[in-house]
Protein backbone atom coordinates (compact mmCIF):
# COMPACT_ATOMS: atom_id res chain seq x y z
CA UNK A 1 0.00 0.00 0.00
CA UNK A 2 1.23 3.33 -0.60
CA UNK A 3 1.05 6.26 1.54
CA UNK A 4 1.43 9.83 1.05
CA UNK A 5 5.11 9.62 0.47
CA UNK A 6 5.17 5.79 -0.51
CA UNK A 7 8.09 3.68 -2.06
CA UNK A 8 6.98 4.24 -6.05
CA UNK A 9 6.44 7.91 -5.02
CA UNK A 10 2.42 7.43 -5.06
CA UNK A 11 0.90 10.46 -3.49
CA UNK A 12 -2.76 9.39 -2.10
CA UNK A 13 -4.01 12.78 -2.58
CA UNK A 14 -3.16 13.01 -6.40
CA UNK A 15 -4.86 9.33 -6.78
CA UNK A 16 -7.99 10.07 -4.88
CA UNK A 17 -8.54 13.48 -7.29
CA UNK A 18 -7.83 11.37 -10.37
CA UNK A 19 -10.59 8.53 -9.54
CA UNK A 20 -12.84 11.29 -8.89
CA UNK A 21 -12.85 13.18 -12.70
CA UNK A 22 -15.27 12.99 -14.73
CA UNK A 23 -15.17 10.56 -16.76
CA UNK A 24 -14.81 10.82 -20.17
CA UNK A 25 -15.24 9.31 -23.77
CA UNK A 26 -12.51 9.76 -26.09
CA UNK A 27 -12.12 9.55 -29.68
CA UNK A 28 -13.52 5.94 -31.39
CA UNK A 29 -16.68 3.71 -31.81
CA UNK A 30 -18.41 2.41 -28.00
CA UNK A 31 -21.27 0.39 -27.25
CA UNK A 32 -24.00 1.51 -24.77
CA UNK A 33 -22.14 -0.07 -21.74
CA UNK A 34 -19.16 2.00 -22.10
CA UNK A 35 -18.62 3.19 -18.24
CA UNK A 36 -18.64 6.99 -19.26
CA UNK A 37 -22.49 6.37 -20.15
CA UNK A 38 -24.94 7.71 -16.92
CA UNK A 39 -28.46 6.21 -18.04
CA UNK A 40 -31.23 7.50 -15.95
CA UNK A 41 -35.03 5.88 -16.48
CA UNK A 42 -36.01 2.73 -17.44
CA UNK A 43 -33.57 1.01 -20.44
CA UNK A 44 -33.49 -2.50 -21.63
CA UNK A 45 -30.52 -3.80 -23.70
CA UNK A 46 -31.35 -5.66 -26.66
CA UNK A 47 -28.98 -7.61 -29.30
CA UNK A 48 -29.62 -6.96 -32.64
CA UNK A 49 -27.85 -7.89 -35.33
CA UNK A 50 -28.72 -4.40 -37.17
CA UNK A 51 -26.98 -2.19 -34.28
CA UNK A 52 -23.71 -1.02 -35.49
CA UNK A 53 -21.80 -3.06 -32.53
CA UNK A 54 -24.48 -5.91 -32.41
CA UNK A 55 -26.46 -4.71 -29.14
CA UNK A 56 -28.38 -1.67 -28.53
CA UNK A 57 -30.33 0.14 -25.20
CA UNK A 58 -34.19 1.08 -25.89
CA UNK A 59 -35.81 3.37 -23.44
CA UNK A 60 -38.53 1.71 -21.74
CA UNK A 61 -40.40 4.97 -20.86
CA UNK A 62 -40.53 8.80 -21.77
CA UNK A 63 -38.06 10.40 -19.96
CA UNK A 64 -35.56 7.80 -19.67
CA UNK A 65 -31.88 9.81 -20.85
CA UNK A 66 -28.18 9.14 -21.53
CA UNK A 67 -25.48 11.43 -20.04
CA UNK A 68 -21.65 11.71 -21.30
CA UNK A 69 -18.98 13.62 -21.88
CA UNK A 70 -16.77 13.42 -24.95
CA UNK A 71 -13.24 14.64 -25.75
CA UNK A 72 -13.63 16.19 -29.28
CA UNK A 73 -14.49 18.54 -31.79
CA UNK A 74 -17.46 16.47 -33.09
CA UNK A 75 -19.77 13.81 -32.31
CA UNK A 76 -21.19 11.00 -34.11
CA UNK A 77 -24.37 9.74 -32.42
CA UNK A 78 -25.95 6.59 -34.06
CA UNK A 79 -30.04 6.52 -32.77
CA UNK A 80 -33.25 4.70 -33.97
CA UNK A 81 -36.52 6.24 -33.01
CA UNK A 82 -38.99 3.32 -32.32
CA UNK A 83 -42.96 3.81 -32.86
CA UNK A 84 -44.89 6.59 -30.97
Amino acid sequence: MLGRSGEFGGDEDTLQAYMHQTPVMYPGWFQEDHWAVAWQGDWLLTADPAAVMGAEKVAGAPGAAAEFVFEGDALILVTQRGPA
